[in-house]
């Protein structure tokens, strides 16, 4: 419910159930998902959904330290950084 606050996720999909506790619109999608696809295209899906936000939250990372090099840092590594970065 905490994306339907901030507006990444529409209020109508996060509805919860009240009897069940759980969301409608999600539940359903994960059971049609499961009920139409085998467990091998699902585990792949899920392999190639983890590497791209892996990916996304990577860029996310970097592109500040490469756009804006003396902005100030809120965050140092303990013992200093481990990896290099130009």
């Amino acid at each position: 419910m905490a994306m339907s606050h901030n507006g990444l996720l529409q209020r109508w999909m996060v509805e919860v159930n009240p009897r069940f506790k759980t969301t409608m619109v999600t539940s359903t999608v994960i059971v049609l998902v499961a009920a139409f696809l085998s467990r091998d295209k699902i585990a792949n899906m899920v392999i190639i959904c983890d590497l791209l936000a892996f990916t996304l939250i990577y860029g996310d990372v970097l592109l500040p330290r490469w756009s804006q090099p003396d902005l100030t840092r809120s965050f140092h590594c303990p013992g200093g950084s481990p990896v290099y970065l130009p």
